[in-house]
């Protein structure tokens, strides 16, 4: 019996930390933003993509900076990136959590994207996660735009269990590990 607990989280809240750590105690974990890369390398979806925003495929592949700016530049062309990626990114994270505990990493929001038993938000100040971004190299106003687009709508599920990523990865350790150890020992006899 499938049982998925959506890890949601802002860019540079920790939630990527959070999903590390889970995969090094053993958890099942898949992620959206993985499979959404990998849609880029997919010669079906460039070419869906580039009906949309043909400035952004190159005869080398995908330009993510343009196709970031195009996707920031407007509403419109966020909701249409979307609905060309989300139903892939769906049905193959349905696949692939059909069975057994499963954690899906998921970076922004949108109700009913995938059936959830549980959600768990890892959360950190917009002052803290803007300079972490600015640390991977994107200026101050970059980053703001980034936050905002991914807040459109919220960033998880009003029932989420909250856990605070502004410290340090031991500090997240040892919030998300006795939460994943009672997740675990629940489901460990229906695998």
């Amino acid at each position: 019996m499938a049982y998925r607990i959506g890890v949601f989280g802002g860019m540079a809240s920790g939630k990527s930390t959070a999903i590390s750590l889970l995969q090094s105690w053993g958890a099942r974990v898949y992620s959206a933003d993985k499979i959404n890369a990998e849609l880029l390398t997919r010669d079906s979806y460039r070419a869906a993509l580039a009906e949309i925003c043909p400035a952004c495929v190159t005869s080398g592949g995908v330009d993510r900076a343009i196709l970031r700016a195009w996707m920031l530049a407007d509403e419109n062309n966020r909701r249409a990136l979307e609905a060309l990626a989300h139903p892939i990114i769906r049905e193959e994270l349905l696949s692939l959590t059909a069975e057994g505990l499963s954690f899906v990493e998921i970076s922004v929001y949108v109700p009913d994207f995938i059936p959830l038993d549980e959600a768990w938000v890892v959360t950190c100040p917009d002052e803290i996660r803007i300079r972490r971004i600015m640390g991977r190299g994107f200026e101050e106003e970059q980053a703001k735009k980034m936050l905002l687009a991914q807040q459109k709508g919220g960033v998880a599920p009003p029932n989420a269990i909250p856990l605070d990523g502004s410290g340090t990865v031991e500090n997240l350790a040892g919030i998300l590990y006795p939460i994943w150890k009672d997740r675990e020992r629940a489901h460990a006899g229906e695998e």
